[in-house]
């Protein structure tokens, strides 16, 4: 989006460590204020500007992140318009919030191998990356929002076919997206062994 507002002169690679630093920055302050129970309206606010902001950042060819960054704004158009509460540690925002963790170890593994840190680094980055999203995007977030039927209870107001609509659209689509992105990830770390492998014969 930046680089078509200025006629293309900010590079693809300036546009990924700027938002990859926005990440990683946004991502940490959240993790800490999981860990120490700081009001979530704060975080929320952070978070909403953050997706904003970081539109500005994404480039084209990153479909996936575009679409993550949509379904998030309207999340949050959600929240705002069937007035889900966000303060006092809220299950469903929480349970957004714990996704965040794996986005730490991404950014820092993007910028351990572009600076082309020591492997054993780069791997347990990677290490902690994969565990991470695999925990909280697929495993915490299908029990505890696909599957759980107190998540929908928590965001239902209105309970309006709308409502129902809309709720289930963004929980599926999110979800969805993860699993999408785990498939990658799979295929990633099957490439790098089938290539580490090759090296050893």
């Amino acid at each position: 989006m930046l680089r078509v507002i200025s006629n293309y002169s900010i590079s693809n690679e300036r546009l990924e460590n700027i938002s990859n630093m926005n990440m990683t920055v946004v991502s940490i302050y959240i993790c800490y204020c999981l860990y120490y129970q700081v009001d979530c309206l704060f975080m929320y606010n952070l978070l909403y500007v953050y997706i904003l902001f970081d539109f500005l950042f994404i480039p084209f060819h990153r479909k996936d992140t575009i679409l993550h960054h949509i379904l998030v704004w309207l999340m949050f158009q959600y929240n705002s318009i069937y007035n889900i509460p966000v303060d006092n540690f809220s299950f469903p925002v929480i349970q957004l919030f714990k996704t965040e963790v794996s986005s730490v170890f991404l950014g820092t593994s993007y910028f351990l191998k572009k600076y082309k840190a020591n492997l054993l680094i780069c791997n347990a980055s990677n290490m902690l990356f994969v565990s991470t999203f695999f925990y909280y995007r697929i495993y915490n977030f299908f029990f505890n929002v696909v599957y759980n039927p107190y998540f929908y209870q928590s965001i239902t107001t209105s309970n309006t076919t709308l409502q129902n609509y809309y709720k289930y659209m963004l929980t599926y689509s999110l979800f969805g997206l993860n699993v999408f992105w785990s498939t990658r990830i799979i295929s990633l770390v099957l490439k790098k062994k089938n290539a580490q492998a090759k090296q050893l014969d």
